[in-house]
């Protein structure tokens, strides 16, 4: 998998800048899980899942500002080495609309409610930076940057499938929208002791499906897969600093980006 997320601090409307800062972690990971479904005798199939992110190394976080009202310009950055360490939850339940077999081929529609949690946890240590007055570079070793993300999505989506009756190639295609994403975060820098609780409520979270897999004897099944997710658009966003002299809310808006690609194996067996 590999995963991108952005923090964003939006200047306010007098600056000429349009962001005040913007953190752009990057990162590839490994994932690897467990999902079991149930299906009843009629048309519902439940499903529940549980898998962990493992950092797989080459991850990146670039941190720059904009801390000149006057310009919309780059006054300070740094680029540091970054890893992605995570797990993630999911509920789920399909209700199959239909279901048809002919000449050999079977085809199926179903629609699905679930329910998604990521928690990631990033680290930053390292790299270079510049600044107006200096530049340079940190340790390797040293820890910049503490970044907590609980990420929550509940949503609604469609799916099709189609392929071979019996023990052969078969392919989905579906994807699942969802307006009521809730993203929960902490950002610790280190160097300066500072603390930045944000929270982000009704996102849209877009996530497509693709797949082809070919069935074997007893229902079991392999199959490839890519899947990506999109997060952006929050309607609501509120941030609170904590410094070593106290706790202030600033009147800049904190925002929240988020980009998701993943390809890989699964194995379902009866």
């Amino acid at each position: 998998m590999w995963a991108k997320t952005e923090e964003i601090v939006e200047a306010l409307p007098a600056s000429a800048a349009q962001d005040l800062s913007r953190l752009t972690w990057e990162a590839p990971s490994g994932v690897a899980g467990v999902r079991v479904s149930y299906r009843t005798r009629g048309r519902l199939r439940m499903s529940g899942g549980l898998w962990y992110l493992a950092d797989a190394g080459g991850g990146t976080l670039v941190n720059v500002d904009y801390l000149d009202a006057t310009r919309d310009a780059v006054t300070h950055r740094s680029v540091s080495a970054a890893d992605l360490r995570g797990v993630g939850w999911e509920l789920s339940t399909d209700v199959v609309v239909v279901e048809e077999r002919s000449g050999g081929l079977f085809f199926r529609s179903f629609g699905r409610v679930g329910y998604r949690g990521v928690y990631y946890a990033w680290a930053a240590r390292g790299g270079e930076y510049e600044y107006p007055d200096k530049q340079g570079r940190f340790a390797d070793d040293e820890e910049l940057i503490r970044y907590l993300v609980l990420h929550q999505v509940l949503d609604v989506g469609a799916f099709v499938e189609l392929g071979q009756a019996r023990d052969g190639i078969y392919g989905r295609l579906g994807g699942a929208v969802s307006v009521l994403a809730l993203v929960d975060d902490r950002d610790k820098h280190l160097l300066s002791d500072t603390e930045y609780y944000n929270t982000y409520r009704r996102g849209w979270n877009v996530r497509p499906e693709i797949a082809v897999g070919v069935g074997f004897g007893g229902g079991g099944a392999v199959e490839v897969f890519y899947e990506a997710a999109w997060q952006f658009s929050f309607a609501e966003t509120a941030t609170q600093i904590k410094t070593p002299s106290g706790i202030n809310v600033p009147a800049e808006k904190p925002n929240y980006q988020m980009t998701l690609h993943g390809v890989g194996i699964r194995i379902a067996w009866p």
